[in-house]
């Protein structure tokens, strides 16, 4: 089983479901100038994609780069087996001139 939120993850593990369970890992976009991965955006259109939905709904301010921390690896730890980070967090993409 896999998915974006932690939320889903919790639950699923509170019904004892026996599957691997894995947090998927994503961000807004890519500054091809410096490879970094954008989870903060103003768009409209992507308000909630840096971010868990359940966290939009809560009013968490924070993003997936907050997963990345020590902190953020050992809360996954609680509810996933794994995690899938997206493609620019594992990979240098940058577009050189």
């Amino acid at each position: 089983m896999q998915s974006f939120d932690p939320a889903s993850l919790k639950y699923l593990r509170s019904r004892n479901l026996k599957a691997k369970m894995v947090r998927l890992m994503v961000g807004n976009g890519i500054d091809f100038r410096t490879g970094a991965t954008i989870y903060n955006t103003r768009q409209v259109s992507t308000f909630a994609s840096g971010r868990p939905y359940s966290w939009t709904l809560a009013g968490d301010p924070l993003y997936f780069d907050a997963m990345f921390t020590s902190a953020g690896l050992a809360e996954i730890k609680t509810c996933a087996d794994g995690i899938s980070p997206w493609k620019s967090q594992r990979l240098s993409l940058r577009i050189l001139p």
